[in-house]
């Protein structure tokens, strides 16, 4: 992949809620990980407990992945998932050495065919 960044990987298994968590994986900028087709050269740096959420057709969900820097030069990575009713889960790591303090970009995906057919993503980026 060559860039520095962050994601998030939902677990996805239909018809089951064991293991359903959020993992935070980190972009190493010296391999070549494919983010949109593999997890493989983004490794996790920690996931949640079991949130045992399913997704169910034609709702709305969202993430969002919130990264601070703090006092110690660490990056706090926090993430929240949430569907119509609120805010299903909230996971924190703190990466203490990060590769960097600017990221350029943001990759979202589902490779399970757990969505089906559907190809669009209505995603919002907002920039502090």
């Amino acid at each position: 992949m060559g860039l520095p960044g962050y994601a998030v990987e939902l677990d996805v298994e239909p018809g089951t809620v064991t293991n359903q968590d959020l993992d935070i994986r980190r972009s190493d900028p010296s391999t070549s990980g494919r983010l949109l087709g593999t997890n493989s050269g983004v490794p996790s740096i920690g996931s949640s407990p079991n949130l045992g959420y399913v997704f169910a057709p034609n709702t709305d969900y969202t993430l969002a992945i919130d990264l601070s820097r703090n006092a110690s030069d660490e990056l706090v990575i926090t993430t929240t998932f949430g569907d119509p009713s609120g805010v299903i889960g909230t996971h924190t790591e703190t990466d203490a050495a990060p590769n960097s303090y600017s990221f350029g970009l943001l990759g979202l995906g589902a490779s399970t065919n757990a969505f089906g057919s559907i190809n669009a993503c209505r995603c919002t980026r907002q920039r502090y």
